[in-house]
Parts: structure tokens; sequence; C-alpha cells
């Protein structure tokens, strides 16, 4: 395994491992920013920091910066229709916030 200490680097010049310790990130998060969804080094820190918590990695559906399940749950509905439905593609998640925003309407 290499050194994590010299693999990557802000442009200040500060290992993302010692990034991470001072700013209670993990690695591994700062990590997969930069390698998976192809974030420059110094974004991919702070994208990290700024979202440290909201399990940004696992979540796979989003409606307007916010994770779909906490969409459905601020509007006091179940999600676990539409991740099924997005999951099988019967539905895009367009549709999926058209309709729960109409259902959340309708609880009012």
């Amino acid at each position: 395994m290499r050194n994590r200490n010299s693999m990557w680097k802000r442009s200040s010049g500060q290992s993302i491992s010692d990034f991470g310790r001072e700013n209670n990130v993990g690695y591994s998060t700062i990590w997969r920013y930069i390698n998976v969804k192809k974030m420059p080094v110094d974004e991919a820190c702070a994208f990290a920091v700024k979202n440290r918590g909201r399990n940004i990695g696992h979540t796979k559906y989003w409606i307007n910066d916010v994770s779909l399940r906490s969409y459905c749950a601020q509007r006091g509905i179940d999600s676990n229709r539409y991740y099924y439905r997005l999951s099988h593609k019967l539905t895009t998640i367009t549709e999926v916030k058209n309709e729960v925003d109409r259902r959340s309407q309708k609880r009012k």
C-alpha cells in the first residue's frame, strides 16, 4: 500500500490525510470524490467538509440538493415506493418529485 501522505496533496501542499484529520473527514471520503466523482483535490476537500455526515457517497437519488429519502421525509411521505420504481427504471426522478409534491399537497 502506498503512503497516504505522499499520494494526494492540496494546492497548499497539505496531504489529504492530514487535512482529513484536522477537519474530521475520512481520507476515503475525499479519495472517493477525487477518483470516482473526478473532482479536483481542493474542491473534493471543501465538498467533504461541507457535506460531512450527509452520507453523500451512498445516496443515489437527489432532488434539489436533498436526498430523495430526506425530501420525502420532510413532506411526510414514505420514500420506499419511489426507490423501488427508480431502481427498476419504472419512472424518472422528475416524475417522482412531481408526485411527491402532489401527494404532500393533498395531505395539507
